[in-house]
């Protein structure tokens, strides 16, 4: 099923990722991606998901992005909010910025 669609995107010689045809995604645009082993493959760098969710979150906001999260305090950047939450606090705990101590709250979860 997989090697089938990806047959039909180079086909029709367009990026799959391109912002116009893939905005705002909609419904059943990631089904083609679904493997025989029931997990959802990127079609450009082939990581591979067990939720469409993650594979939609995965297009908009990783695959082929620059990294949007800057640390104040170092070089590091990142391309998830998460992942730079995390490098504060273990690489810069208790580092005194702009805005007072390196303390980054951890994101919220839906079920507290």
């Amino acid at each position: 099923m997989r090697a089938v669609a990806m047959e039909a995107l180079a086909a029709d010689a367009l990026d799959p990722l391109d912002e116009l045809q893939w905005q705002p995604y909609t419904r059943g645009v990631l089904e083609q991606f679904k493997g025989d082993d029931g997990t959802f493959g990127c079609p450009r760098c082939y990581k591979r998901y067990q939720l469409k969710k993650t594979l939609s979150a995965h297009l908009r906001f990783e695959c082929g992005r620059a990294p949007r999260f800057q640390c104040p305090f170092c070089a590091y950047r990142s391309k998830r909010n998460d992942r730079l939450v995390q490098h504060v606090n273990t690489h810069h705990p208790g580092q005194a910025g702009p805005a007072g101590p390196a303390k980054v709250a951890p994101p919220l979860s839906c079920k507290q």
